[in-house]
């Protein structure tokens, strides 16, 4: 890659380029690539202006430089991104919902869906759907039409008045349809599963789920089984039972606290008539 200029920007160095091989931070809600400059760690990518920014830890030389790029992170990334386009068809399947807005996290990643209310009997039915076209192993195509061509085209959302020349769709069979510049699996069956691990309402109308699939979901499985292990020994009960012992404890603490309320109130009484009977009077 030609690297045009160097500069410092706070605690990095910027590398400028008109074209780079590394996929920009934010760029369609998704992650950007990670990897080395010259040697020297990227650590963000940013689009300005029509450059291309590398956020480097160290200064490296202008020209042409040799460059790698983290090839496991955008897997992980492909993975992320084709299960919100999996999810967000099958929202649309089974009530209708659509999706307003996207952002994948280093950890988690979240879908901004136009209802204020989400029941659990919807999301679990996408949910479970998402999975069906995950176990079906479905081919992802790419293929890049005219505008006017992908228009004809049953879009699940309308294509970006931003999007110039050829437009770029990616084709989950009968699944689902999107205009789409970033990364996605070769077939649904490469994300080995997803799951939506929370729900929270957002911005007056809207409703906004988390989740993490293929090797995001397994350690997110993992790190939640090792904390209800170690909750499991610290409340000395199995796993099945937790739920119950946790409930008993629970109320266990409000009778607790009841009584001392109580207590704490009745001594305040003994106590006042005391001080008022010891009390000396002045003037």
């Amino acid at each position: 890659m030609i690297v045009e200029k160097v500069f410092k920007k706070g605690d990095f160095f910027v590398a400028v380029s008109s074209e780079s091989p590394f996929y920009p931070d934010g760029k369609g809600g998704q992650l950007g690539d990670r990897g080395k400059i010259a040697g020297v760690d990227v650590v963000k990518v940013k689009e300005e202006n029509g450059k291309i920014l590398h956020f480097l830890k160290e200064e490296i030389p202008t020209g042409e430089v040799d460059y790698f790029i983290d090839e496991e992170r955008r897997k992980d990334i492909a993975c992320q991104h084709t299960a919100q386009h999996i999810l967000s068809a099958a929202f649309v399947k089974m009530a209708n919902i659509e999706t307003v807005g996207f952002h994948m996290g280093e950890n988690y990643s979240t879908i901004d869906l136009n209802v204020p209310i989400l029941t659990r009997e919807v999301l679990e039915e996408a949910e479970m759907l998402s999975n069906e076209i995950v176990r079906e192993c479905i081919p992802v195509e790419i293929v890049f039409l005219d505008r006017k061509e992908a228009e004809k085209l049953d879009l699940r959302k309308p294509i970006s008045k931003k999007v110039e020349g050829k437009v770029r769709i990616v084709k989950i069979g009968d699944f689902d349809l999107s205009a789409c510049g970033g990364f996605h699996v070769q077939n649904t069956g490469n994300i080995g599963i997803i799951k939506v691990v929370d729900v929270e309402k957002v911005k007056g109308n809207l409703t906004r789920i988390y989740y993490v699939a293929g090797e995001r979901a397994l350690k997110d499985y993992e790190r939640r089984v090792s904390l209800l292990k170690k909750l499991s020994t610290v409340l000395t009960t199995s796993m099945d039972e937790m739920e119950k012992r946790v409930m008993n404890l629970l109320d266990k603490v409000k009778n607790q606290s009841s009584i001392i309320e109580k207590l704490s109130e009745e001594f305040a009484r003994t106590l006042s008539k005391e001080l008022l009977e010891k009390a000396e009077k002045l003037n």
